[in-house]
């Protein structure tokens, strides 16, 4: 349960699909970290690169993990359409 008015502001609730049929793999969520703690901004393609998270045949992982890893609390993403994600830890 979320106390504080802060974290009301930053976590919000993802919808019940937000895993997109993910299965969380932890070597690609460890890799996502590091990039987020490197302070990197990329689009899909540039994190798959940078992380080996698979981008597959659709949409990928790559959107699914950064869902996955903002409800989960690990990190927060801001989303720029023209210079891609720039996620924090």
């Amino acid at each position: 349960m979320i106390k504080s008015k802060k974290a009301k502001d930053v976590f919000q609730r993802l919808p019940v699909t937000f895993h997109q049929t993910f299965l969380p793999e932890r070597a690609h969520i460890s890799a996502l970290l590091k990039y987020a703690a490197s302070g990197k901004a990329g689009t899909d393609q540039e994190i798959f690169t940078e992380t080996g998270a698979p981008t597959g045949q659709s949409s990928g992982k790559v959107p699914a993990m950064l869902d996955y890893c903002t409800g989960m609390g690990l990190l927060t993403v801001d989303r720029d359409p023209q210079s891609g994600q720039k996620i924090h830890v």
